[in-house]
């Protein structure tokens, strides 16, 4: 297995491994599309931190932002995200410990 692919599937974990980015996730499961406002309020946190967790699951990803006029919201990168995850890290890993010595 390649490096890349190990360092992608490190921060795919890592952007799984927060209590705060999981949250984040289940609400735009659940919403379907939802605001950085909207996030704000729901999980009382502050924007900036919202962001930056918002941010770090755009760079595994797991969301992509979206722009309407003035508001931004953030979706899941494809339909079928939330059903692949799972099985998405759970390949890597199997790839992975196919391709090292034991």
């Amino acid at each position: 297995m390649e490096l890349r692919s190990i360092n992608n599937l490190v921060h795919l974990c890592k952007a799984l491994s927060s209590p705060l980015r999981l949250k984040i996730l289940c609400l735009v499961i659940k919403e379907g599309k939802i605001s950085v406002n909207s996030l704000v309020e729901k999980l009382e946190r502050s924007y900036p931190l919202v962001s930056q967790h918002l941010r770090f699951l755009a760079s595994a990803y797991i969301l992509v932002r979206k722009r309407e006029g003035r508001n931004v919201y953030y979706v899941l990168a494809s339909p079928e995200r939330e059903r692949r995850l799972p099985e998405e890290v759970f390949q890597a890993i199997k790839k992975y410990l196919s391709s090292i010595k034991l």
